[in-house]
C-alpha cells in the first residue's frame, strides 16, 4: 500500500478518535436535550395554567356578557336595540354574532355577507334545543364551549325579544385577548431561554475548549514534534501572573522538565556517539592495516565483496605467498559483529601470521591456530574458516573449519559435463574446541576453474517479506556467469544481492578466485 494512503488512513483514524471530537458532539447532544427538556417542561407548565385561566376568565365574560344584554329587546328590524346589542358585544373583543329563533329562523348576522343564509344550521338549532332543556332543568342561562385551540369561545343565550312569544337566541364568538397577549409572551419567554441557553453552552464549550482542550492540543503537537526529532520543542501556552498552576499547567510543565531531561541525554549520546564513531574509523583503519591487498595476489585475479554491519568487520581474509610458488588464502568469520568481532579477526590474523611464520605443514596450520583461540579467549570467541593453498601441480589443498559450504565452478577445459563442485565443512569453528580435527581436502583443478567463498551474511540477508538471499540464488548467479572474469562475477553477483538485500543482520563478504 502506498506510504501516503497508509498517512490517510492513520490521520482518518486519529480524527474519528479524537477526544476534542468526541466531547464536542456529546457536549452538543446533551446541550440540544436540556434546552429542548427545560423548554418543554415550561411550556407544559405554563400552558396548563394558561388553561385553568382560559377557563375562569370564559365563564366570568360570559357572566359580563349576560349582566349586560339582560335589558336589551331584539326584533328583527336593525332598530336601536340592535345596535346598543352589537355595541355591548363589540366590547368583549367580538369575533361573529347571530341571533335566531327557536325555529331557526336568522334575524340577524354579523358579519353580514351578501348572500345571507335565511335560517341556521340543524347543528346550531340543536344546541339552541338543548340550552332550553338545560335551562328548564338545572336553570342554566347560557351554552358555552371552549376552543382551547385559539382561546376563543362559543357563546350561546336567550335573549329578550321584542316581539311577544318568541324566544331569541344569541350566539357570539369571541376570543380572550388577554390569554392570547399571554400565549405570545411565553412564546418570548421560550424563545428567551432557548437563545439564553445557546448562549450559555457556547460560552460554557468556549471555555472548556481553551481552558483544557487547547492545552491538550498543544500538548499533542510538542509530542508529535518531539517523536519526529525536534527536541528542542516545548508544550507553552499563555498563563496569568500569580496564578496558581492548575493539573495541566502542571502537566505541561512535567512534560516540559522530561523533554529537556531527554534533549540534554539525547546531546550527551549524540557527543559520545560522534566519539565512539570517530574511533571506529580509526579501528576501520587499524583493522585494513592486517588486510592483504589484491593487488599482492593478482595471480589469483581476486574480486571481493565487502559490506559490514558496522564500522569494523567480523569478516577477515588475508593472502600468502610461500617458496615455490604457492598461493595461499584465508577467509574468516567472527562469531558476532562490530567490534568484538573486529578484535577477534585481528588476533586471529597476528596469530596465524605468527604461526604461518614457523615454517609449518599445511595441515598443522589451522590445528594449530585453533589451540592458539582456545587458549587466548578461553571457549568465549571463535571463527570459522577456511584455509586454502593453491599448487604449481593443479592442486588444491583446502581446509573448512565450519565455515560455509565453498563452491568450484568449472572452467571449459573440464568439458560440458562438469558440475560446480561444494566444498563443505570439514570440522568445527576454530576456537571453539581445544581437541578438535580439520581433514585437508585435495582437489585436482584446472586453469580457468574458479573458488567462491562467502560469510554466513551474505545467506541471511533479507528481503522486505523476510525471506533470506539463500543459496540456490548464490549458485544460480555463480552457474549463469561462470564462464566471466571473476571480477565480472562478483558484479552480477552483488548487483543481484543489492536488489534483494533490505534487512542486513550480519557482516557480508565473498570472494571471487581463478586458478592460474
Amino acid at each position: 500500500m502506498d506510504e501516503s494512503v497508509k498517512n490517510t488512513k492513520k490521520s482518518s483514524n486519529l480524527k474519528k478518535r479524537s477526544l476534542s471530537l468526541q466531547i464536542g458532539f456529546l457536549y452538543i447532544i446533551l446541550a440540544i436535550g436540556n434546552i429542548t427538556f427545560f423548554s418543554a417542561m415550561i411550556l407544559e407548565n405554563q400552558t396548563e395554567l394558561l388553561l385553568i385561566n382560559f377557563k375562569y376568565r370564559s365563564k366570568e365574560l360570559a357572566d359580563t356578557v349576560l349582566g349586560e344584554l339582560k335589558n336589551v329587546e331584539i326584533s328583527p328590524s336593525k332598530d336601536e336595540n340592535y345596535q346598543l346589542l352589537k355595541k355591548s358585544l363589540s366590547n368583549f373583543h367580538l369575533i361573529s354574532f347571530s341571533i335566531f329563533t327557536s325555529e331557526g329562523i336568522l334575524w340577524h348576522q354579523y358579519p353580514e355577507t351578501k348572500n345571507q343564509p335565511n335560517k341556521i344550521s340543524k347543528k346550531i338549532q340543536e344546541k339552541s334545543e338543548e340550552l332550553d332543556i338545560r335551562d328548564s332543568l338545572f336553570r342554566s342561562r347560557y351554552l358555552l364551549e371552549l376552543n382551547e385551540k385559539d382561546f376563543s369561545l362559543d357563546f350561546m343565550l336567550p335573549v329578550t325579544s321584542g316581539v311577544s312569544k318568541q324566544r331569541i337566541f344569541l350566539l357570539a364568538r369571541m376570543d380572550i385577548q388577554s390569554i392570547k397577549e399571554r400565549l405570545v409572551s411565553i412564546y418570548y419567554q421560550i424563545g428567551g431561554a432557548i437563545a439564553w441557553g445557546v448562549i450559555f453552552h457556547l460560552l460554557f464549550a468556549i471555555f472548556i475548549f481553551r481552558v483544557i482542550l487547547k492545552r491538550i492540543q498543544i500538548l499533542n503537537q510538542a509530542s508529535i514534534q518531539m517523536k519526529d526529532g525536534d527536541l528542542s520543542i516545548r508544550a507553552e501556552w499563555k498563563r496569568k501572573r500569580d496564578k496558581v498552576p492548575d493539573e495541566l499547567d502542571i502537566l505541561g510543565d512535567s512534560f516540559n522538565s522530561m523533554a529537556s531531561e531527554i534533549q540534554g541525554k539525547v546531546e550527551t549520546i549524540s557527543k559520545l556517539n560522534g566519539q565512539i564513531q570517530q574511533e571506529l574509523v580509526i579501528g576501520k583503519e587499524v583493522q585494513n592495516l592486517f588486510l592483504s591487498s589484491e593487488v599482492s595476489m593478482e595471480v589469483l585475479k581476486p574480486a571481493v565483496f565487502c559490506r559490514p554491519l558496522r564500522e569494523v568487520s567480523g569478516d577477515v581474509y588475508s593472502y600468502f605467498s610461500f617458496k615455490g610458488n604457492l598461493q595461499g588464502v584465508f577467509f574468516a568469520d567472527a562469531s558476532g559483529h562490530g567490534v568484538s568481532a573486529a578484535l577477534i579477526t585481528v588476533i586471529t590474523l597476528m596469530s596465524l601470521e605468527d604461526i604461518i611464520s614457523q615454517k609449518i605443514k599445511f595441515g598443522q596450520v589451522i590445528p594449530r591456530l585453533n589451540k592458539l583461540l582456545v587458549q587466548r579467549f578461553d571457549y568465549s570467541y571463535y571463527a570459522s574458516g577456511i584455509f586454502a593453498l593453491f599448487t604449481p601441480d593443479h592442486k588444491l589443498h583446502i581446509v573448512n573449519a565450519g565455515h560455509t559450504t565453498a563452491l568450484l565452478l568449472p572452467s571449459p577445459e573440464r568439458g560440458d559435463s562438469a558440475k560446480t563442485m561444494h566444498i563443505s565443512s570439514q570440522g568445527p569453528p576454530i576456537g571453539l574446541a581445544e581437541e578438535s580435527s580439520y581433514p585437508v581436502e585435495r582437489i585436482d583443478v584446472f586453469k580457468g576453474d574458479k573458488i567462491f567463498i562467502y560469510s554466513d551474511g551474505l545467506l541471511e540477508t533479507t528481503d522486505d517479506n523476510r525471506e533470506q538471499f539463500g543459496f540456490d540464488r548464490i549458485l544460480s548467479c555463480l552457474e549463469a556467469n561462470a564462464q566471466k572474469e571473476p571480477i565480472q562475477i562478483q558484479k552480477a553477483l552483488e548487483e543481484n544481492f543489492s536488489q534483494f538485500a533490505k534487512n542486513y543482520a550480519d557482516d557480508v563478504t565473498f570472494m571471487i578466485l581463478e586458478v592460474p
